[in-house]
């Protein structure tokens, strides 16, 4: 079993490699999926747990889209910019960026 430090690492990579606003619109349908499975169960049961859990998983879907709809478009672009800066900062002196990757 996967700990939440694991999944995170797994949910970060996802985000460097999709990004952030991808991965939330992603969650949000798995969310609206489950809700709407969970629907199709609660129908057939008598469980009130059931209704109450596609109610929760609802909101935390209009949740989810609401803060798409205020996440500004250009977010992905930023976080790519601040980990390219981060990572060149990270490569040493600036002699050792001209040369790299070049023949010797």
């Amino acid at each position: 079993m996967e700990t939440t430090q694991d999944l995170e690492l797994d949910l970060n990579s996802l985000i460097n490699e999709y990004g952030l606003l991808s991965v939330l619109e992603a969650l949000r349908e798995l969310v609206d999926n489950r809700a709407a499975n969970t629907e199709t169960i609660a129908a057939d049961s008598p469980a009130e747990s059931l209704n109450e859990q596609v109610t929760a998983f609802r909101d935390v879907s209009r949740s989810l889209a609401a803060l798409l709809n205020t996440l500004p478009p250009e977010l992905d672009f930023e976080i790519a910019l601040e980990q390219i800066t981060h990572t060149s900062t990270d490569l040493g002196n600036s002699d050792e960026m001209l040369t790299y990757g070049q023949f010797s």
